[in-house]
C-alpha cells in the first residue's frame, strides 16, 4: 500500500510522455513562390483502370482540369490542402487542348521526396524523375492520344498561377 503513490506517479509520467505533441500549422504565405493546392487524387491511386497508378498527388486549379498540379511527395489523402512550391511545368496537348501540369514540391520538409526547388535542379539532378513524369502523362490515356508540347521553368508556372488568380 505504501508504494501506490509512487506507482501512480510513474504511470502518470509515462502517460504524459507518450502523448504526441501537437505541432502548430506552419504558415508559408511569406514565401512568394508558394501556393496552396487541394489534392484530388492521392499518389498511388489509379486514374483509370488500364494504366499505372498516379506518380504523385494531383490537384487541379480549374474545373476544366486544363491546369493540374502534380505534387512530388509521399501519398496524402484526397481533400488535403498542401502548401507547395512550383519547380516546373509540363505542357501537353490532349484532344486539341493545351494542358499545363505544374510540377511542385511540398514546403513541408517531412513530405518532400527531394529538396529540389528550381527547374534547373529538376532537369539536372532529377532527370530520371522528369522523364518518368513526362512518360506517365504522355501514355496514361493510351498511345498517341497525348502530344508533348514541352517543358517550362518555375517562373512560367508562377505566371500561370497569377493568371488563374486574376480570372
Amino acid at each position: 500500500m505504501r508504494y501506490l503513490p509512487i506507482y501512480c506517479a510513474l504511470i502518470l509520467v509515462l502517460i504524459c510522455s507518450c502523448e504526441q505533441e501537437v505541432q502548430p500549422e506552419v504558415d508559408y504565405t511569406d514565401i512568394p513562390a508558394a501556393f496552396k493546392v487541394e489534392i484530388s487524387t492521392a499518389a498511388g491511386q489509379s486514374t483509370n483502370q488500364s494504366f499505372l497508378p498516379l506518380i504523385g498527388n494531383l490537384g487541379y486549379l480549374d474545373e476544366s482540369k486544363n491546369t493540374a498540379v502534380l505534387v512530388l511527395s509521399e501519398s496524402v489523402s484526397a481533400g488535403r490542402v498542401m502548401d507547395v512550391r512550383p519547380i516546373g511545368t509540363l505542357l501537353v496537348r490532349e484532344a486539341n487542348q493545351l494542358k499545363h501540369i505544374i510540377i511542385a514540391s511540398p514546403l513541408d520538409t517531412v513530405l518532400q521526396l527531394s529538396q529540389t526547388t528550381s527547374f534547373q535542379e529538376f532537369i539536372t539532378k532529377n532527370a530520371g524523375e522528369k522523364q518518368i513524369i513526362q512518360d506517365w502523362f504522355l501514355y496514361r490515356n493510351g498511345l498517341g492520344t497525348t502530344e508533348l508540347v514541352g517543358w517550362k521553368d518555375e517562373e512560367y508556372a508562377l505566371n500561370l498561377l497569377e493568371k488563374k488568380v486574376k480570372n
